[in-house]
């Protein structure tokens, strides 16, 4: 559209310098310059961003070249031209800022947009932030509670050894529990006493989640080796089925025998075999500390 009107101007403006040849007298310096200015202004921005005023300096060039060609009193002529250089001017001027205008108005958006952006970015880090912090709070909150339990189950653990006068320490492999639960000779079912022995250690158990629990059979080293490691499996899986039996959950322990190979004491004496004769029970995994 702005090409179709710029050749409007232009062929309008070449119609009025083509009448110049029309006048008596040679073309003032005035209307030369009112001419060359509407062309410019016609050939620029104007005829897009200020088309009123150009068509006020179109009709105001007119005028002159009428006043020139009709041999008008020479100062008439050339105020009439100087009117229309003046407009044609204006024109450009007007043009030139609302040009001006509409950048600053394209730059102002750009910023805004920017700093639109910006503050997006600044608010979904911060969210993120935030986010980290939760998971981070709740991660702090969930060792916290479960080192919390942990000790809790450790003081429960050393409560019972204490109270049953059982054997506990901590070994690479975890904290062990050694019980002499009163078998018969050659038999691995478990005595009625066992429960005075096995249920308060049960609930300390209950307390340790998430830890493996291993039950390990032992014997002395009379009779077979073969013999000795059947009846430590056995044993082991009794206490096992006892613990379960009391809610520990079945997922977390396990029963394994070792007859004689792993001796607790020395089977030198009577009272060092009667030390291997027991159920060591295992709590796998690093101890927590107690307070």
């Amino acid at each position: 559209m702005k090409h179709n009107l710029n050749g409007y101007r232009l062929t309008a403006c070449a119609a009025l310098v083509a009448a110049m040849g029309c006048g008596s007298t040679p073309v003032p310096r005035e209307l030369l310059d009112a001419r060359s200015a509407y062309t410019r202004a016609s050939a620029g921005d104007a005829a897009e961003l200020s088309p009123g005023a150009l068509n006020e300096a179109q009709t105001a060039l007119k005028a002159a070249e009428k006043s020139y060609q009709d041999d008008d009193d020479e100062i008439k002529m050339r105020g009439k031209a100087y009117i229309a250089l003046r407009k044609a001017e204006l024109a450009e001027v007007l043009a030139s800022a609302e040009k001006a205008r509409q950048t600053e108005s394209q730059a102002n958006v750009a910023a805004a947009n920017v700093q639109r952006n910006r503050m997006a970015a600044q608010e979904r880090q911060l969210e993120a932030t935030e986010e980290a912090l939760d998971r981070t709070t709740a991660r702090a909150e969930s060792e916290s509670a479960r080192a919390d339990t942990e000790r809790q189950a450790r003081m429960a653990l050393m409560n019972v050894a204490k109270a049953q006068a059982l054997v506990i320490k901590d070994e690479p492999r975890g904290t062990v529990i050694t019980v002499k639960v009163p078998f018969k000779t050659g038999k691995a079912d478990l005595p009625p006493k066992a429960a005075e022995q096995l249920d308060p250690l049960a609930d300390a158990l209950k307390l340790t989640r998430n830890r493996e629990i291993l039950v390990e059979g032992h014997t002395d080293s009379q009779g077979s080796a073969e013999k000795n490691l059947e009846i430590s499996q056995k044993r082991a899986e009794a206490v096992r089925e006892y613990l379960i039996q009391q809610e520990v959950p079945a997922d977390r322990v396990s029963a394994t025998g070792v007859g004689e190979n792993m001796p607790p004491d020395d089977n030198a004496t009577p009272e060092g075999r009667a030390n291997n004769r027991v159920v060591q029970i295992v709590v796998k995994g690093k101890p927590a500390e107690s307070e």
